[in-house]
């Protein structure tokens, strides 16, 4: 993911960002800086949707042929155990959609970065990786970054690890000097240097994790 650069060529890179051409090729090789949210289901949806197990459809089969042969208790056990099921599996799946849409409003629609030398403000979909960010208080950071220069820095971090108080960041290799898509600057400025993009963000990872099914 990053490219290697001779001193003065590094120089060069930090001042002027991206050629276009570059962008092309690595828009064409990472893909566009997307988070790609799963599908939204409607509640009476997501309701059907617990019945559709095959496991589910051979309890209702024995729960009625149960009652048709006088075992009624059976019956109303095995319709009780359908009925629990299918709410528990409701109140989850419902739970991580209304999650979903809660990140959605998280994306952010621009971004300013430094190309053939100068600055502009594109949408975030076109931010590649070795794009050079500026960042300034207030903004949503578009993607997941690494720190070139910093003044007075502090992020909101709580979309990702649930702590309210603001962090300090610096330049620096560690993990937790970069700044993280989804996430916003309290104070300070920035320019950083993008990493990781779209899904490949912490931020597209948590996504994955939330709108992912999984029948048991």
């Amino acid at each position: 993911m990053f490219l290697l650069y001779f001193p003065m060529e590094i120089s060069n890179y930090l001042e002027r960002g991206l050629a276009s051409s570059e962008v092309s090729r690595k828009l064409h090789e990472y893909g566009r800086n997307e988070i790609i949210f799963k599908k939204d289901f409607r509640a009476f949806k997501i309701l059907l949707s617990q019945f559709s197990s095959f496991l589910i459809l051979i309890l209702i089969i024995v729960g009625v042929l149960a009652g048709l042969m006088g075992e009624t208790f059976d019956a109303i056990t095995i319709f009780a155990i359908v009925i629990i099921n299918a709410l528990i599996g409701f109140i989850q799946e419902y739970k991580a959609e209304n999650a979903v849409r809660a990140l959605k409003k998280l994306v952010i629609p621009t971004a300013i970065v430094l190309r053939d030398g100068q600055e502009k403000s594109i949408s975030v979909t076109e931010l590649v990786p070795d794009d050079i960010v500026i960042l300034g208080e207030g903004d949503k950071i578009p993607a997941d970054l690494e720190i070139i220069e910093s003044f007075s820095l502090q992020v909101d971090e709580s979309v990702l690890t649930g702590e309210s108080i603001p962090v300090n960041k610096k330049k620096g290799l560690d993990k937790q000097d970069r700044l993280f898509g989804g996430t916003i600057i309290t104070t300070g400025r920035a320019k950083a240097k993008v990493i990781a993009t779209g899904m490949n963000t912490e931020f597209g990872k948590i996504v994955h994790l939330i709108g992912r099914e999984e029948k048991t």
